[in-house]
């Protein structure tokens, strides 16, 4: 019977029902406490919803049974690492490493805690081993912290490079600013970034020379957008423009802040400044199309998406700005074309389905319409909504064998809801589809035993 709790709860885990497969997991466990799989996997779970202390609890209660067990000293370790005891964390992953020294995880975390200790020394042969290990490494922390990062931090070879960096300013000059901002890109790389803006701060406090300050505020400022504190990343380039103020990526990062902060006329204002330093500044045009639209300043947007258009037409930012600036002139035919190129080049671009959608029912093409909002919407409760509503328009226009597709095809989002399973089983009545109208209504009853329409 425990088996069978567990193996719902892996069902549960793979559809993403976090908190049912913990529940089936923990009734695994009452009734054998000593299954290694129901409190491992529990853990993880735990784990990934940062309920940390829970988790340690889990591998903790392992060890009692599974003293040998490199994955739960691993976790062990992992947990208590999450949990900012980094001393203890090693030690525990050290003993994961005794048991198995071919796995990543071990390695990776060890010198993750190392760093955060500033036992840079120690830190950096561990992070080495999980490299050589696994190239990915770092692709799967960055991964399971939900940790927003350039590419360019993902690069291994990047990483090894700043290693070597590192390794050489340990020797040289161990406190100079280049050697706590490169402690701190590392920190950034491998899923840390709270310790990584400590150490960019260490840097700017011994930084006296305009260059390295700049870059110190500019790595700051990156890891601070990339991880959503837009307000402060935007002190951090205003501070670098005060240092360098012909510096056009600086001034776009500018705007694309004040964009994110809905201050839409400011970051117009730092885009231009990014233009008069580069006209043919691409990214630069695009988002400010962007903060034209949302102003509703259409005419602006037109000429902006444009001229953003010509410098790069394989964007599909660039057409679907062009089209919402055009929609929003009434140009809906226009506008149908340009979002037409937006979703050729990005099938699955959902706010350019959405926009076309919009300006196919401008155009009184409710059906074309409703398939792009489909396409915007099509796992969403606004997705079910779409599919119910083109069944209708094809029922009205006769075509009820289109239509029973339709609401099969509403059913997948909403496979219980009592309307859709009502009206799918009259079509198939209509239609002389008896068995499969008594096996939704059947369905339907099972729900809703009092279903009156499914009784008749």
């Amino acid at each position: 019977v425990a088996q069978t709790y567990t193996r719902v709860g892996q069902e549960d885990k793979a559809r993403e029902c976090t908190e049912q497969a913990i529940a089936c997991y923990t009734r695994a466990i009452e009734l054998n406490v000593e299954d290694f799989n129901p409190w491992y996997e529990k853990g993880l779970l735990l784990i990934k919803l940062k309920r940390f202390k829970e988790a340690f609890e889990c591998f903790d209660a392992i060890l009692k049974f599974s003293p040998n067990s490199w994955r739960a000293w691993c976790s062990h370790g992992t947990s208590l690492m999450y949990l900012n005891s980094y001393q203890e964390a090693i030690t525990s992953l050290d003993k994961a490493l005794e048991l198995n020294s071919t796995a990543y995880e071990p390695w990776f975390n060890k010198a993750k805690s190392l760093f955060v200790l500033e036992q840079f020394t120690e830190a950096i042969p561990n992070l080495l081993k999980a490299l050589e290990i696994n190239p990915k490494a770092l692709e799967d922390s960055v991964r399971d912290s939900g940790m927003q990062v350039s590419e360019q931090i993902l690069d291994p070879d990047f990483l090894v490079q700043k290693l070597e960096e590192q390794q050489h300013v340990l020797k040289t000059s161990p406190n100079s600013v280049d050697a706590w901002r490169i402690r701190g890109e590392i920190l950034e790389s491998i899923g840390n970034p709270e310790k990584a803006i400590s150490l960019y701060d260490r840097a700017l406090d011994l930084s006296d020379e305009s260059e390295f300050t700049e870059t110190t505020l500019l790595s700051k400022g990156k890891i601070l957008q990339r991880n959503k504190k837009y307000e402060d990343a935007l002190i951090c380039y205003e501070e670098a423009l005060k240092i360098k103020s012909g510096n056009k990526r600086t001034w776009f990062d500018k705007g694309f802040l004040l964009s994110k902060l809905k201050k839409y006329e400011e970051s117009v204002n730092a885009y231009k400044k990014a233009l008069e330093i580069d006209d043919n500044y691409f990214s630069a045009w695009n988002n400010i199309s962007d903060s034209f639209n949302q102003l509703g300043w259409y005419t602006e947007s037109l000429e902006a998406s444009e001229r953003a258009v010509s410098l790069n037409s394989n964007s599909e930012k660039a057409w679907n700005n062009l089209g919402i600036a055009l929609k929003g002139l009434g140009e809906f035919e226009k506008a149908v074309d340009a979002l037409k190129k937006s979703v050729d080049i990005k099938e699955d671009y959902q706010n350019a389905w959405d926009n076309l959608s919009s300006s196919l029912s401008k155009l009184e093409l409710y059906n074309d319409s409703v398939d792009a909002y489909i396409k915007a919407y099509p796992l969403s409760s606004k997705g079910y909504e779409a599919w119910n509503q083109k069944a209708e328009n094809l029922i009205i226009a006769g075509r009820r064998e289109e239509a029973v597709i339709a609401y099969k095809r509403a059913l997948k989002i909403k496979p219980n809801n009592i309307k859709t399973l009502e009206k799918l089983g009259q079509q198939l009545r209509i239609l002389h589809h008896y068995e499969e109208a008594i096996s939704v209504f059947d369905k339907t009853l099972k729900i809703a035993p009092k279903n009156q329409a499914a009784w008749f």
